[in-house]
């Protein structure tokens, strides 16, 4: 099956086709009017839902340990809100980084972070030696302690793909992820962009691009696994 043919001969401006290329899982999605699609490959829940915040003392804890049950001590945590994008020269910046925090877990491996308003929040942890978690939980009210299971950082898995049509070669494109504090600019020329650090998990997705004739996209459960 030939992506690009799926690509110009799509009828409907934002239908979702699936299709299998050298056995690897593949998704083309139109991310705009132009014909524009977006063909991902995914070498491995996140609903995106804006939520209201109330400033409080909610805080998490967790402990973490390494593949062989040691403990998991000084791996970086970043937490910020589920409906977080980072900032980039393109597209809004939906919400600022309320409640966000960067920290690193003690010689136990554990975490605690505190003051959080309500609401929905991803939690990164990553040791920097290709080893990663993603949690997620909730701060229902502004008193809450949540204590999570004690979890295992784990290989991480990639995203990669490419823009197949339909750009402006000066426009500046980005895919963002809900949740993480991560951007991947689109290569202008090419259309291919990769991301080879992402912890496992479902994520939703940001297309935005400074083309004024290709509006901005979310793009839903893209799987990452682990490795």
């Amino acid at each position: 099956m030939n992506s690009q043919s799926e690509a110009d001969n799509i009828g409907a401006p934002w239908a979702i086709y699936r299709c299998a290329i050298k056995k690897i899982a593949r998704l083309v999605l139109v991310v705009g009017c132009t014909g524009t699609a977006i063909l991902i490959g995914c070498s491995s829940h996140l609903d995106v839902a804006g939520t209201g915040s109330q400033a409080g003392n909610g805080r998490v804890e967790c402990s973490i340990v390494r593949a062989d049950g040691s403990a998991a001590s000084m791996a970086r945590v970043t937490l910020r809100r589920k409906d977080y994008l980072a900032d980039t020269a393109v597209g809004p910046l939906l919400k600022p980084a309320v409640s966000a925090a960067q920290t690193t877990t003690d010689e136990l491996g554990a975490v605690l972070i505190d003051s959080l308003d309500t609401g929905d929040y991803c939690m990164e942890i990553s040791d920097g030696e290709s080893t990663g978690s993603l949690l997620a939980f909730s701060i229902a009210h502004g008193n809450d302690d949540v204590r999570l299971p004690r979890d295992t950082l784990k290989a991480v898995g990639a995203l990669r793909g490419t823009v197949v049509s339909g750009l402006h070669s000066a426009a500046s494109s980005y895919i963002r992820f809900y949740g993480l504090e991560r951007s991947i600019k689109i290569d202008s020329l090419s259309g291919n962009f990769a991301l080879t650090d992402l912890p496992a998990g479902t994520y939703s997705l940001s297309f935005a691009t400074s083309d004024p004739n290709v509006g901005a996209r979310t793009i839903s459960s893209i799987v990452i696994a682990s490795g």
